[in-house]
């Protein structure tokens, strides 16, 4: 009985430390006084990231080497 008793005392510990750490998980946005939003980004279907150059040679090698990994 004895094992059982630290056994739910162990489980309603594990409980209450879950709870803690995950609430602030569900708690959403919560708007502050004087702060705006960053822009939404403009997307045009591709992601860009700032310093990537549109390569031809990069974008045909890229496309390769995707072709060739699918094959496996």
């Amino acid at each position: 009985m004895r094992i059982f008793s630290q056994f739910c005392r162990t489980c309603v510990a594990i409980s209450v430390l879950m709870l803690a750490l995950t609430g602030p998980t569900f708690a959403g946005e919560i708007p502050y006084p004087n702060v705006t939003e960053p822009p939404a980004p403009t997307t045009t279907g591709e992601t860009q990231f700032p310093g990537a150059t549109a390569d031809p040679v990069t974008e045909i090698v890229l496309s390769l080497l995707q072709n060739v990994l699918s094959l496996f």
